[in-house]
């Protein structure tokens, strides 16, 4: 199952070498969650503290996992969308040239 995920990160007060770590963690979970493939394109919305990204995974209680498996999740606003297949997507598919 595919979803469409908006993160607004809030405003929070942390020591410079904690908040090192923790973009550091960061990183690292978000390239971990690329390379296993639940996680598929991401991108940042120019001029906010937000990114949307593309998920593709079995459901939403394993999507809950993950997302709080960001060590800046406490701070994260999270809207989650689900994606349902569009009868235009099925034609490209077939072809090779769609995402499932």
């Amino acid at each position: 199952m595919e979803f469409l995920v908006t993160i607004e990160l809030e405003r929070f007060e942390l020591a410079a070498t904690e908040e090192s770590d923790l973009r550091e963690r960061e990183r690292a979970t978000g390239e971990r969650y690329m390379r296993d493939g639940a996680l598929l394109r991401m991108w940042r919305l120019p001029g906010r503290r937000a990114s949307v990204s593309l998920w593709k995974v079995d459901d939403a209680d394993r999507l809950h996992e993950l997302l709080s498996g960001f060590p800046f999740f406490p701070w994260m606003d999270i809207t989650v969308v689900p994606l349902a297949r569009h009868y235009l997507e099925e034609g490209r598919e077939a072809a090779g040239g769609g995402a499932s």
